[in-house]
Protein backbone atom coordinates (compact mmCIF):
# COMPACT_ATOMS: atom_id res chain seq x y z
CA UNK A 1 0.00 0.00 0.00
CA UNK A 2 2.81 2.32 0.93
CA UNK A 3 4.57 1.55 -2.37
CA UNK A 4 1.38 2.40 -4.31
CA UNK A 5 1.00 5.65 -2.40
CA UNK A 6 4.61 6.53 -3.14
CA UNK A 7 4.09 5.84 -6.82
CA UNK A 8 0.94 8.01 -6.90
CA UNK A 9 2.82 10.80 -5.14
CA UNK A 10 5.71 10.49 -7.58
CA UNK A 11 3.34 10.61 -10.54
CA UNK A 12 1.63 13.71 -9.15
CA UNK A 13 4.96 15.44 -8.66
CA UNK A 14 5.94 14.65 -12.23
CA UNK A 15 2.67 16.08 -13.53
CA UNK A 16 3.16 19.24 -11.47
CA UNK A 17 6.73 19.47 -12.68
CA UNK A 18 5.64 19.14 -16.31
CA UNK A 19 2.90 21.70 -15.81
CA UNK A 20 5.39 24.16 -14.29
CA UNK A 21 7.81 23.61 -17.16
CA UNK A 22 5.07 24.31 -19.71
CA UNK A 23 3.98 27.43 -17.84
CA UNK A 24 7.57 28.69 -17.50
CA UNK A 25 8.11 28.12 -21.23
CA UNK A 26 4.92 30.07 -21.96
CA UNK A 27 6.03 32.98 -19.76
CA UNK A 28 9.47 33.11 -21.42
CA UNK A 29 7.92 32.96 -24.90
CA UNK A 30 5.50 35.79 -24.07
CA UNK A 31 8.34 37.85 -22.59
CA UNK A 32 10.29 37.54 -25.83
CA UNK A 33 7.21 38.29 -27.96
CA UNK A 34 6.43 41.37 -25.85
CA UNK A 35 10.01 42.61 -25.97
CA UNK A 36 9.88 42.38 -29.77
CA UNK A 37 6.92 44.79 -29.84
CA UNK A 38 8.83 47.31 -32.06
CA UNK A 39 9.48 44.54 -34.59
CA UNK A 40 5.79 43.59 -34.76
CA UNK A 41 4.97 47.28 -35.20
CA UNK A 42 7.32 47.60 -38.15
CA UNK A 43 6.06 44.38 -39.76
CA UNK A 44 2.40 45.32 -39.37
CA UNK A 45 3.10 48.84 -40.65
CA UNK A 46 4.80 47.44 -43.74
CA UNK A 47 1.86 45.11 -44.37
CA UNK A 48 -0.60 47.96 -43.91
CA UNK A 49 1.29 50.16 -46.37
CA UNK A 50 1.44 47.35 -48.91
CA UNK A 51 -2.12 46.17 -48.41
CA UNK A 52 -4.28 48.57 -46.36
CA UNK A 53 -7.33 46.33 -46.74
CA UNK A 54 -5.58 43.66 -44.65
CA UNK A 55 -6.45 45.64 -41.53
CA UNK A 56 -9.85 46.92 -42.63
CA UNK A 57 -11.48 44.56 -40.13
CA UNK A 58 -9.66 46.24 -37.23
CA UNK A 59 -12.22 48.97 -36.59
CA UNK A 60 -12.15 51.73 -33.98
CA UNK A 61 -14.17 49.58 -31.59
CA UNK A 62 -11.52 46.83 -31.64
CA UNK A 63 -8.74 49.39 -31.31
CA UNK A 64 -10.36 51.07 -28.31
CA UNK A 65 -11.06 47.73 -26.62
CA UNK A 66 -7.48 46.58 -27.24
CA UNK A 67 -6.00 49.74 -25.73
CA UNK A 68 -8.34 49.49 -22.74
CA UNK A 69 -7.27 45.88 -22.15
CA UNK A 70 -3.64 46.95 -22.41
CA UNK A 71 -4.10 49.71 -19.84
CA UNK A 72 -5.99 47.31 -17.55
CA UNK A 73 -3.05 44.91 -17.63
CA UNK A 74 -0.79 47.80 -16.60
CA UNK A 75 -3.21 49.01 -13.94
CA UNK A 76 -3.02 45.74 -12.00
CA UNK A 77 0.70 46.38 -11.50
CA UNK A 78 0.14 49.88 -10.07
CA UNK A 79 -0.99 51.35 -6.77
CA UNK A 80 -2.28 54.82 -5.84
CA UNK A 81 1.06 55.43 -4.13
CA UNK A 82 2.83 55.14 -7.50
CA UNK A 83 0.84 58.10 -8.82
CA UNK A 84 1.14 60.02 -5.55
CA UNK A 85 4.94 59.71 -5.75
CA UNK A 86 4.92 61.09 -9.30
CA UNK A 87 2.68 64.03 -8.37
CA UNK A 88 5.04 64.98 -5.56
CA UNK A 89 7.60 65.88 -8.24
CA UNK A 90 5.65 67.39 -11.14
CA UNK A 91 8.72 68.87 -12.83
CA UNK A 92 9.13 65.85 -15.13
CA UNK A 93 5.51 66.06 -16.28
CA UNK A 94 5.77 69.82 -16.86
CA UNK A 95 9.01 69.39 -18.80
CA UNK A 96 7.51 66.69 -21.03
CA UNK A 97 4.41 68.81 -21.65
CA UNK A 98 6.61 71.76 -22.65
CA UNK A 99 8.74 69.64 -24.98
CA UNK A 100 5.62 68.11 -26.55
CA UNK A 101 3.95 71.42 -27.32
CA UNK A 102 6.95 73.71 -27.81
CA UNK A 103 9.97 71.83 -29.13
CA UNK A 104 8.10 69.34 -31.32
CA UNK A 105 6.02 71.86 -33.32
CA UNK A 106 9.02 74.17 -33.80
CA UNK A 107 11.21 71.26 -34.84
CA UNK A 108 8.54 70.09 -37.30
CA UNK A 109 8.22 73.59 -38.74
CA UNK A 110 12.00 73.98 -39.00
CA UNK A 111 12.45 70.62 -40.73
CA UNK A 112 9.60 71.37 -43.12
CA UNK A 113 11.14 74.68 -44.10
CA UNK A 114 14.64 73.20 -44.35
CA UNK A 115 13.44 70.52 -46.80
CA UNK A 116 11.34 72.97 -48.77
CA UNK A 117 8.03 71.21 -48.24
CA UNK A 118 4.95 72.72 -49.81
CA UNK A 119 2.31 74.31 -47.59
CA UNK A 120 0.14 71.20 -47.38
CA UNK A 121 3.00 68.95 -46.25
CA UNK A 122 4.32 71.65 -43.93
CA UNK A 123 0.91 71.89 -42.30
CA UNK A 124 0.87 68.12 -41.87
CA UNK A 125 4.31 68.16 -40.27
CA UNK A 126 3.33 70.87 -37.80
CA UNK A 127 0.05 69.13 -37.00
CA UNK A 128 1.84 65.85 -36.27
CA UNK A 129 4.28 67.79 -34.10
CA UNK A 130 1.42 69.40 -32.17
CA UNK A 131 -0.36 66.29 -30.93
CA UNK A 132 -0.12 64.39 -27.68
CA UNK A 133 1.85 61.30 -26.77
CA UNK A 134 0.20 57.97 -27.53
CA UNK A 135 -0.54 54.94 -25.40
CA UNK A 136 2.21 52.98 -27.14
CA UNK A 137 4.67 54.96 -25.01
CA UNK A 138 3.03 53.48 -21.90
CA UNK A 139 3.48 50.00 -23.34
CA UNK A 140 7.13 50.66 -24.15
CA UNK A 141 7.68 51.96 -20.62
CA UNK A 142 6.00 48.85 -19.21
CA UNK A 143 8.15 46.55 -21.36
CA UNK A 144 11.30 48.42 -20.31
CA UNK A 145 10.19 48.14 -16.66
CA UNK A 146 10.22 51.91 -16.33
CA UNK A 147 8.00 54.21 -14.29
CA UNK A 148 4.59 53.35 -15.76
CA UNK A 149 2.73 55.74 -13.46
CA UNK A 150 4.88 58.62 -14.69
CA UNK A 151 4.32 57.61 -18.31
CA UNK A 152 0.54 57.37 -17.82
CA UNK A 153 0.38 60.80 -16.21
CA UNK A 154 2.50 62.29 -18.99
CA UNK A 155 0.38 60.87 -21.79
CA UNK A 156 -2.84 61.81 -19.99
CA UNK A 157 -1.62 65.39 -19.48
CA UNK A 158 -0.63 65.83 -23.12
CA UNK A 159 -3.81 64.13 -24.34
CA UNK A 160 -6.03 66.52 -22.40
CA UNK A 161 -3.69 69.38 -23.29
CA UNK A 162 -4.23 68.68 -26.99
CA UNK A 163 -7.79 70.00 -26.62
CA UNK A 164 -6.49 73.56 -26.48
CA UNK A 165 -2.77 73.36 -27.35
CA UNK A 166 -3.12 71.84 -30.85
CA UNK A 167 -5.49 74.56 -32.16
CA UNK A 168 -3.43 77.33 -30.53
CA UNK A 169 -0.15 76.07 -32.00
CA UNK A 170 -1.59 75.56 -35.48
CA UNK A 171 -3.10 79.04 -35.39
CA UNK A 172 0.17 80.59 -34.23
CA UNK A 173 2.43 78.77 -36.72
CA UNK A 174 0.16 78.09 -39.69
CA UNK A 175 -2.43 80.81 -39.28
CA UNK A 176 -5.23 78.23 -39.46
CA UNK A 177 -7.54 76.86 -36.79
CA UNK A 178 -7.71 73.07 -36.51
CA UNK A 179 -10.97 71.88 -34.94
CA UNK A 180 -10.59 69.45 -32.05
CA UNK A 181 -13.32 67.23 -30.62
CA UNK A 182 -12.82 68.11 -26.94
CA UNK A 183 -15.65 65.90 -25.68
CA UNK A 184 -14.43 62.98 -27.79
CA UNK A 185 -10.86 63.30 -26.49
CA UNK A 186 -12.02 63.51 -22.88
CA UNK A 187 -14.34 60.50 -23.25
CA UNK A 188 -11.66 58.48 -25.03
CA UNK A 189 -9.16 59.28 -22.27
CA UNK A 190 -11.61 58.04 -19.65
CA UNK A 191 -12.52 54.88 -21.58
CA UNK A 192 -9.03 53.91 -22.72
CA UNK A 193 -6.79 55.16 -19.90
CA UNK A 194 -8.33 56.33 -16.66
CA UNK A 195 -11.12 53.77 -16.16
CA UNK A 196 -9.04 50.65 -17.02
CA UNK A 197 -6.17 51.83 -14.81
CA UNK A 198 -8.54 52.57 -11.93
CA UNK A 199 -10.17 49.13 -12.28
CA UNK A 200 -6.73 47.51 -12.44
CA UNK A 201 -5.52 49.29 -9.30
CA UNK A 202 -8.73 48.40 -7.46
CA UNK A 203 -8.29 44.77 -8.44
CA UNK A 204 -4.68 44.89 -7.24
CA UNK A 205 -5.78 46.31 -3.89
CA UNK A 206 -8.81 44.13 -3.15
CA UNK A 207 -7.90 40.90 -4.95
CA UNK A 208 -4.10 40.61 -4.64
CA UNK A 209 -4.13 36.80 -4.89
CA UNK A 210 -6.04 36.96 -8.16
CA UNK A 211 -3.60 39.54 -9.53
CA UNK A 212 -0.63 37.42 -8.50
CA UNK A 213 -2.15 34.45 -10.33
CA UNK A 214 -2.96 36.24 -13.59
CA UNK A 215 -0.01 38.65 -13.73
CA UNK A 216 2.28 36.21 -15.57
CA UNK A 217 -0.44 35.79 -18.21
CA UNK A 218 -0.78 39.49 -19.00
Amino acid sequence: ASDAAAEDSSGGDEEKGLGKQIFDAYVKTMDVATTLFPLWTVICSAIALKSPSSFAWFTTEYFTAGLAALMLSMGITLTPKDFADVLKEPVSVAMQFTLCYAMMPMLAFGLGKAFGLDNALLAGMVLVGSINGGQASNLCTYIARGNVALSVIMTTATTLGAIFMTPVICKAILGAVVPVDAAGIAMSTIQVVLAPIAIGMATNKFFPKLVKAILPLT
